[in-house]
């Protein structure tokens, strides 16, 4: 578990880094529905789990009002920084993966591709009270716990996370933003 949070923490500085250009191609999920998906391809997790990467990250972070839920935004490249910083982490992550979404796979029921959402929640909720009430968690409430605070500080290490808590930007932008509006 240590190597989860360290690779939160190392990565701080690389989330830092610009966003990535928002190309999209679009994902077939079944015969009736699609879904845009960033172009990147991450270094962790199998292209055809990341529509469930999404559904956890909008279960961690989701849609409030104006503001999008995590699995909106591109945030799939900053997790991926995030997670790799430490190559310890990205090895427990790389590992793990397919244990994890076993489990939910066999816990909730999916349509057009896609997780229920409130029976996800449901789930997901379980593991973070696992992991927060017992003193040996279960493999996949540790698991969670990594990649919720890990989704975390990539969504509000973003533009998008900054407005939804109304903080404007960086006191470098901030700053200059302002000193223009002074004259």
């Amino acid at each position: 578990m240590s190597a989860l949070l360290v690779a939160g923490a190392l990565g701080v500085w690389r989330l830092m880094s610009p966003r990535s250009r928002r190309e999209h191609e679009d994902v077939e999920l079944s015969s009736s529905e699609t879904i845009a998906r960033p172009s990147f391809e991450s270094t962790l997790f199998p292209p055809d789990s990341i529509p469930l990467l999404l559904a956890v990250a909008d279960a961690i972070v989701p849609r409030f009002g104006a503001h999008p839920g995590a699995g909106e935004l591109e945030l799939l490249p900053r997790l991926d920084r995030c997670l790799t910083a430490s190559p310890e982490g990205a090895e427990v992550f790389r590992r793990h993966w397919s244990s994890f979404e076993r489990e939910i796979r066999q816990r909730v029921p999916f349509g057009a591709g896609r997780p229920d959402p409130e029976a996800l929640h449901d789930v997901l909720a379980h593991w973070h009270l696992d992991y927060a009430t017992e003193s040996d968690p279960s493999l996949p409430a540790s698991y969670f716990e990594g990649l919720r605070r890990n989704v975390l500080l990539a969504y509000y290490t973003s533009p998008a996370g900054w407005a939804s808590v109304g903080y404007p930007g960086p006191a470098h932008t901030s700053a200059a933003a302002m000193g223009a509006s002074l004259g």
